[in-house]
């Protein structure tokens, strides 16, 4: 393929999908953009910031008969009672005194006690809206966590993707060692046939020329002296130049080419060398690191997601009640911590409840102290009370026992 018909940055791509195509480096997808992430910013209408309203004097009385505070109205009910009784006859005018008396002295005492606990109800109220309030900032620092993990999430997919090229890197660097392993055998086996074939061959044709010129040194140039008396001169010339040639030709035989053999024999030697003890060292080097990279892959990584994973079921449970598949309870300290604040609340609903219905019990004994004769309310009759206290009992974890 053309080099212009790719740039390197998607040559690049193109490669690195390709050598890691046999290898999974995907990170499962966390959607930290749900609703259940997705926290309200209008604080309109929410009640954990409304400003909370302190009783005062004028919620008690507004210092006027038949005024709009709970003393006047429990004195206007008292009066109406009172009318009630002395118009049907049932008191006379001493025992009128005396009941307005004690009725007044009982709202008085009552009004005393609300004054009282107003404050207690006021700064109580104020500490829980407190509370909330904490708890709500709570969740916007979780989701402030939560940004985090995105960021961490999004810095494991780049993570991954860097050993995804390190991978194709790897196998790269190993296909160019085998092709320089393929190349040294190749060259190998040249220099093994060069000395096993050229070398002789050229040994041997420098013997024949040997012979040769010995020959004509003892055979054919003595011949020709005789022969030829007026060439002596040259032939003594080219006598010289033939042994000068000669001496040459031996040289090379007797100190070159040994020299040429030997540097051969030793290129061999460190070949041999590189083939079987330095190459197979390299290749034990990328196996063990090709080993370390898959130790990483195999129990690090997952461990490290599994503890990512963790890490956004603890931010979850702050303000869900499940983990992330949507049925599992919280379990563990959160989830302790979690039942702990339910019965906080239910206790707070039986302590209200209980408060309500020592008021209405109150009331009633107050009633029943001006009028003996004053039937009990049904909820007041042995059954319901037998019923309520066994309730108690079994909330309580106490054994109910029924009378024979």
């Amino acid at each position: 393929m053309p080099a212009s018909s790719f740039s390197a940055d998607t040559l690049a791509i193109a490669l690195k999908d390709a050598l890691a195509a046999d290898a999974d480096f995907t990170l499962p997808a966390l959607d930290l953009t749900g609703a259940e992430f997705t926290f309200p910013t209008d604080n309109s209408g929410n009640p954990l910031y409304t400003d909370i309203t302190a009783l005062t004097e004028a919620d008690l009385t507004d210092r006027t008969v038949g005024g709009s505070g709970m003393f006047d109205g429990l004195m206007a009910t008292i009066m109406a009672q009172l009318r009630e009784e002395f118009s049907e006859g049932r008191i006379t005018g001493k025992e009128y005194s005396t009941v307005y008396i004690a009725s007044m002295q009982g709202a008085m005492g009552a009004a005393v006690q609300y004054l009282q606990a107003s404050k207690a109800t006021y700064w109580q109220t104020v500490l829980i809206q407190q509370q909330a309030q904490a708890a709500e900032i709570a969740v916007y620092a979780s989701r402030l966590q939560l940004e985090a993990a995105k960021a961490q999430a999004a810095t494991a997919r780049v993570e991954a993707e860097t050993a995804a090229a390190n991978y194709s890197l790897i196998k790269l660097k190993l296909a160019s060692e085998d092709i320089a392993y393929g190349t040294a055998l190749a060259q190998k086996t040249r220099v093994d046939y060069e000395n096993a074939n050229i070398l002789p061959a050229q040994y041997a044709q420098l013997l024949k020329q040997t012979d040769q010129l010995d020959y004509q040194l003892v055979n054919l140039f003595p011949k020709q002296v005789l022969k030829v008396q007026s060439e002596i001169d040259v032939s003594a010339g080219q006598i010289s130049h033939l042994t000068s040639q000669t001496n040459q030709v031996l040289y090379q035989t007797a100190t070159l080419l040994p020299a040429q053999k030997l540097g051969i024999d030793m290129d061999t030697s460190i070949k041999t060398y590189q083939h079987d003890t330095v190459l197979p060292a390299q290749v034990a080097g990328v196996t063990a690191d090709t080993v370390g990279k898959t130790y990483t892959n195999t129990y690090l990584l997952p461990e490290q997601l599994n503890n990512l994973q963790e890490q956004t079921e603890g931010h979850r449970a702050k303000t869900l009640d499940t983990r992330v598949d949507g049925t599992t309870p919280i379990a563990g300290a959160v989830g302790k911590q979690k039942d702990l604040q339910q019965q906080q609340i239910a206790s707070y609903q039986r302590d209200a409840e209980a408060k309500v219905a020592k008021m209405l019990l109150d009331t009633w004994i107050t009633q029943k102290s001006l009028d003996e004769g004053l039937v009990a309310p049904y909820a007041l009759d042995d059954a319901n009370i037998n019923a309520a206290l066994d309730t108690v009992k079994t909330n309580l974890s106490i054994p109910v026992v029924v009378p024979a």
